[in-house]
């Protein structure tokens, strides 16, 4: 499938969303994105609990989905100049049906190399420069996406890279784009190879939760006395 292909599909699930064709998932929510996901893969309970009390994100709703339709056909416009380039970065909403479920999100940067999404790039500041779970499932949701879409290359790369502060974010763009060699001091790049299998089988269980077929699970970590939520979590209670 070529990009032009790929980015029909996406806006085809974002207008069916816009409609309201997609509704009724776990505390009424139309879609989820790669970041809420992220959050339920640190606790899930602790999401489940946020959610309860009413703190549901403005960006997860119809009026939202409509708003990335409108900022994904501005960059599709933009996608033919593009083409006239071997090789560019893109970053551009992309939405996929996974396991009945839609997920709409933005990559925060695509390769795109011969006409279909070679590499994606995840960045984050964090002062251990350590990768974590969350990490991890909020890249293969994007990159679940991707491969939705049909946009991917037959081999999808998903490159983390992680800055001790926002101020080597910059450092850390050259450094993807080739212009810098990478310092471990600063900034930690850790590359790793697209498996759908990898990513359905890391995904689907926390589907499985937003479409209502099993209660939220509790994580035990030493964040739980620092949590907002403690006093409203079972496992907390057992501490």
């Amino acid at each position: 499938m070529n990009i032009y292909a790929a980015l029909e599909n996406a806006q085809l699930y974002f207008e069916a969303v816009s409609r309201g064709e997609y509704c009724c998932l776990r505390h009424g929510l139309p879609y989820i994105t790669p970041s809420l996901l992220a959050e339920q893969a640190f606790c899930e309970m602790r999401l489940h609990l946020r959610l309860t009390q009413g703190d549901i994100p403005d960006k997860v709703s119809t009026s939202s989905a409509r708003e990335l339709l409108k900022i994904m056909l501005n960059v599709k416009n933009k996608v033919p100049k593009l083409m006239e380039l071997r090789e560019f970065f893109l970053s551009i909403p992309l939405a996929a049906i996974v396991n009945d479920v839609p997920i709409l999100g933005r990559p925060p940067a695509i390769h795109v190399k011969d006409g279909c999404a070679d590499k994606i790039y995840i960045v984050k500041t964090s002062s251990s420069l350590r990768i974590y779970r969350s990490d991890i499932v909020k890249g293969l949701a994007y990159s679940l996406i991707i491969y939705k879409t049909g946009l991917s290359c037959k081999d999808l790369g998903i490159t983390y890279v992680v800055t001790r502060e926002p101020k080597h974010i910059v450092k850390a763009i050259r450094v993807v784009k080739g212009d810098e060699l990478v310092s471990s001091n600063d900034i930690r790049v850790v590359k790793k190879v697209f498996d759908y299998y990898e990513a359905m089988n890391t995904l689907s269980p926390l589907l499985a939760y937003w479409l209502g077929m099993r209660d939220p699970y509790p994580i035990k970590t030493s964040y739980c006395k620092r949590c907002t939520y403690k006093n409203l979590c079972t496992i907390y209670q057992l501490l």
